[in-house]
């Protein structure tokens, strides 16, 4: 199944928001678990590969690690458009920090909000390959 992650997905060291003009890179497969980029073929993984207490855990795309070692690789498409780590029983969900739509913001790992959560949410299309 392939997805596409309308809030705009990309990378550069770490997640970046984009434009429709760069449409190829927010196109995402779902596989398992992954969540594999198209166009790099890379996965969603926690920045350095853990989370961080206290401070924020930026998210990037890395190489697809085994099943049994890839942890922070691991996602859950969660009710009303949450895209949550399966690593810490889904509280903690993808967020665009600082609320932004602008090309160059980042994504973090972040507790799901209850209200004003729109920079939590994202909307996924299935589409045929």
């Amino acid at each position: 199944m392939s997805l596409n992650l309308s809030v705009y997905l990309s990378m550069r060291d770490i997640l970046d928001v984009i434009f429709i003009n760069r449409f190829g890179r927010q196109l995402w497969s779902w596989d398992g678990g992954f969540l594999i980029n198209k166009a790099s073929r890379l996965a969603l993984d926690y920045e350095e590969g853990y989370l961080r207490k206290f401070q924020r855990t930026y998210i990037c795309q890395n190489a697809r690690k085994p099943k049994n070692e890839a942890n922070t690789q691991l996602w859950c498409l969660l009710k009303d458009g949450f895209i949550a780590s399966a690593e810490n029983q889904y509280k903690l969900v993808l967020y665009i920090l600082g609320d932004s739509t602008t090309e160059g913001a980042h994504i973090i790992l972040h507790r799901k909000k209850r209200r004003n959560n729109d920079s939590q949410r994202w909307i996924i299309i299935r589409i045929n390959d």
